[in-house]
């Protein structure tokens, strides 16, 4: 069989009257009821529900406390705070600077940490202790 035998046909022929129905099969189309009509809320809340959920549940997690900040740090033991500030190489002046005390501040607390081993006579044993006296 050669190319020639072939019968030429124009197989892109268009039906009789398409272009003459094709707006009324169109406008049929665009006045039904719309594709999304028929997707009911239980669809959507399938895939929502389970995401607020853990959005809820993060928020929870992440948002409760232990407390007041001050409650958190009294749990700290000292001997665990001295060895944090020893280890950081944290001076007395920056501290100040990031917790935002005023001079006034800081005067008051060190004369009440002095005040306090000046009372007391088992601190003025104890820093003794660490000298010879003769």
């Amino acid at each position: 069989m050669k190319l020639e035998d072939i019968p030429k046909k124009n197989i892109f022929d268009v039906p009789e009257g398409y272009f003459e129905k094709l707006p009324g099969m169109i406008q049929a189309r665009t006045t039904g009821a719309p594709a999304h009509a028929g997707t009911s809320w239980v669809g959507v809340l399938k895939y929502a529900l389970p995401v607020v959920a853990v959005v809820l549940a993060s928020v929870w997690w992440w948002g409760r406390t232990e407390g007041s900040l001050e409650e958190q740090l009294g749990k700290i033991e000292t001997v665990d705070l001295v060895a944090y500030l020893e280890d950081t190489e944290l001076e007395a002046e920056e501290l100040v600077e990031g917790i935002g005390w005023t001079e006034i501040d800081s005067n008051e607390l060190e004369e009440a940490v002095y005040e306090d081993i000046l009372n007391s006579s088992a601190a003025w044993d104890e820093l003794l202790e660490g000298y010879e006296l003769q």
